[in-house]
């Protein structure tokens, strides 16, 4: 309250009176004339912001505020192709067929819609073959009553064949398997297109009978073994035992000795008597070795020899 122009105060409280009101700000109100903004838009990163709903434009009574600050309708059903309903209407048996882009109407199939032919439909007969000319295939015509034991013949005609039976060819090439035989027998020629039933033999196969003899141009196997045995002969040469240091290679020398009356042909054989020993070149009378071990080793070498009769080979 002023009086005289000075402010009265009461416990430090501001006292107005009817010829001083307090303004809209001192008490926290807006002034009785003042403007909102209107709403903003959100989208689809950027959230809206508060404010007065827009106006909705005339014919637009119908529609709704959306988030983007315009007035629309939720959802409105599209009628373009791919998106028509299926046609109300139709009846029992009938299908969807194309009317037009992305239009169905309702219709009852024919025969002619899938391909096929009427269910009351009727044949051409066949047509018959000359002697120049081929025929045409077509339905069987009617046998007449009395040609039950006929046959249909190529000129389209119903005809009993020249003869009532079939007889089977008796030439060659054509003759059949012969009766008889027994177990083990096998068919045999006999003469063009003939065959007949026989017990093969030993010859028949270019075979020896087998209880046969053999005259002095033949070897039997004992013959076979004494001559192998009278011409070739083997004999194995021990060495010395001797020491190899670890991961060293070693020549070692076995006396072989060729047998009076042979020639040496050459080494079959050899043998070290240990695991750790790797040979390296095997010849009559020598033998190098590598120890494959890091320690030292002893070894006792062999050589066997293969030796034939002086002039056998």
């Amino acid at each position: 309250m002023k009086i005289f122009g000075l402010e009265l105060r009461f416990n430090g409280f501001r006292i107005y009176h009817e010829g001083d009101k307090p303004t809209p700000s001192e008490i926290g109100a807006a002034a009785s004339n003042h403007t909102h903004t209107t709403m903003g838009a959100a989208s689809a990163s950027v959230a809206g912001k508060a404010g007065l709903v827009p106006a909705p434009p005339a014919g637009k009574q119908g529609q709704f505020l959306r988030g983007d600050a315009t007035w629309a309708v939720p959802y409105t059903h599209p009628t373009t192709s791919g998106n028509k309903h299926i046609p109300s209407g139709g009846a029992a048996g009938q299908v969807l067929g194309y009317a037009a882009a992305g239009t169905a109407a309702w219709k009852t199939l024919t025969a002619s819609d899938v391909g096929a032919a009427a269910s009351s439909h009727t044949h051409a007969a066949m047509k018959a073959a000359t002697a120049s000319a081929a025929g045409k295939s077509g339905m069987v015509p009617v046998p007449v009553a009395g040609a039950q034991a006929k046959y249909l013949r190529g000129d389209g005609t119903w005809a009993t064949p020249p003869t009532s039976s079939y007889t089977h060819p008796t030439t060659a090439g054509y003759k059949h398997i012969p009766a008889g035989g027994e177990s083990g027998q096998v068919l045999g020629y006999s003469e063009d297109g003939t065959a007949a039933w026989k017990t093969l033999n030993a010859s028949d196969v270019g075979a020896a009978p087998s209880s046969h003899t053999h005259d002095d141009r033949y070897y039997t196997e004992t013959d076979v073994k004494n001559l192998i045995d009278a011409t070739f002969l083997t004999k194995t040469f021990t060495g010395a035992k001797v020491s190899i240091a670890g991961k060293t290679a070693k020549a070692i020398t076995i006396n072989c000795t060729t047998p009076s009356g042979y020639t040496a042909i050459g080494v079959i054989g050899y043998y070290t008597g240990s695991t750790y020993v790797l040979p390296c070149r095997v010849a009559k009378g020598r033998m190098d070795v590598y120890n494959t071990d890091s320690n030292a080793i002893s070894v006792t070498p062999t050589i066997t020899m293969l030796y034939a009769k002086s002039g056998a080979v």
